[in-house]
């Protein structure tokens, strides 16, 4: 056997084992990015779970206390007209520019429980983790036709308390929030398997949450809750295609019926 043949024998040899290493590689690979995405769909329900079973509760508290805000809930036309415009920064610089000292204080000054119904308190207090006492609910109960800020004489204490729930309350749904949102920006969960049902009211609930969240951002080199606002501008963006998407589809079939309505009638004679 000369060299040549010698050679064309070991560079055949050489390239069956790569080919073989290959289809054995890919064959690996396939079995673990099965695995892999199995568990990233699983931790994805695991999370969606979370959300309806910590986060949602607490998204009540926060929506019902911004709800009797009236300055608070204006300004989200605002913040709604930004957000659709990808604009959003959630930046202590940002805030100012967008609402002027007199808007923010009033929003600031309203931003505590006292303009909530007792009755609603009391409900909310008793479906999340609440810091009040059993007595201090019945309080709020026998007082559920009353606003919070009406107990200010009778009973300081409750509303003392309830003004320091209120704030922890607040930061322990930003944290969660935090918790939850950090899992789908480093893929150790599937953010399309629970994109399409939390979207909204992710969206929504930060939103809502944008004084909590641009009064802390004052430096640019710590910014708080950095993964809530990622979440929020990844979910943001595919959430405004898609209704782009929807408003050109209906547009061309109004187009298409109009230029139908438009052509002449024959006549068979």
């Amino acid at each position: 056997m000369d060299w040549t043949t010698i050679i064309i024998s070991i560079v055949g040899a050489i390239a069956v084992s790569i080919v073989t290493g290959i289809i054995t590689v890919n064959h690996s690979q396939k079995k673990f990015l099965s695995e892999n995405a199995k568990a990233d769909i699983e931790k994805a329900i695991s999370m969606a779970e979370i959300y309806a079973t910590e986060l949602i509760p607490l998204l009540d508290y926060v929506t019902a206390l911004y709800g009797a805000n009236k300055p608070l809930m204006k300004a989200q036309e605002k913040l709604s007209s930004e957000r659709k415009m990808g604009n959003l920064k959630f930046t202590h610089a940002e805030m100012q520019t967008l609402f002027d000292k007199k808007e923010l204080a009033k929003i600031k000054d309203e931003m505590q429980p006292l303009e909530m119904d007792c009755g609603t308190l009391y409900a909310i207090e008793c479906k999340a983790t609440s810091y009040l006492t059993d007595e201090q609910k019945n309080v709020l109960f026998e007082n559920k036709t009353k606003k919070l800020k009406d107990l200010t004489e009778s009973h300081n204490q409750l509303v003392n308390t309830c003004i320091i729930n209120c704030r922890a309350k607040r930061t322990d749904f930003l944290n969660r929030l935090e918790y939850f949102s950090m899992y789908f920006n480093t893929d150790l969960a599937n953010s399309g398997v629970v994109y399409q049902s939390l979207h909204q009211t992710f969206i929504s609930a930060v939103q809502l949450m944008y004084f909590d969240i641009s009064s802390r951002n004052t430096d640019s080199k710590d910014y708080y809750f950095t993964n809530v606002l990622k979440l929020f501008n990844k979910w943001n963006e595919e959430f405004n295609a898609q209704i782009y998407k929807e408003t050109e589809i209906r547009a061309q079939k109004e187009d298409d019926l109009d230029g139908i309505a438009k052509q002449p009638t024959s006549y068979k004679k």
